[in-house]
């Protein structure tokens, strides 16, 4: 009996997973799960490049800017300069997904 507790103390002890990494096993072999995360990660850094580029001193895309002569134009429209004040045209010289109500 001594020499099976002896065996048992001498093997080498394996590695023990973390529950993260059981977790991250599990969530790589679930296609529709990365499928979902890279989703995620894409809406949500598509937000946090929203926020930087309306927020702050000199926004790069101006919500607050009102241009009720431009109103309602699709995507890529090129503004109409004559009737835009100096500084109001965007800075790419095209709406890149063009004006609505909000």
């Amino acid at each position: 009996m001594t020499s099976a507790a002896e065996n048992i103390l001498e093997r080498p002890e394996t590695a023990r997973r973390t529950r993260l990494q059981e977790l991250w096993l599990l969530f790589k072999e679930n296609r529709l799960a990365i499928l979902g995360l890279v989703i995620f990660v894409l809406f949500f850094s598509t937000a946090v490049v929203g926020v930087i580029l309306t927020s702050g001193e000199d926004p790069v895309f101006d919500p607050a800017l009102i241009r009720l002569q431009e109103k309602l134009l699709p995507p890529l429209a090129r503004p109409n300069l004559e009737t835009l004040a100096q500084g109001e045209a965007p800075r790419l010289g095209v709406y890149l997904f063009g004006t609505d109500d909000l």
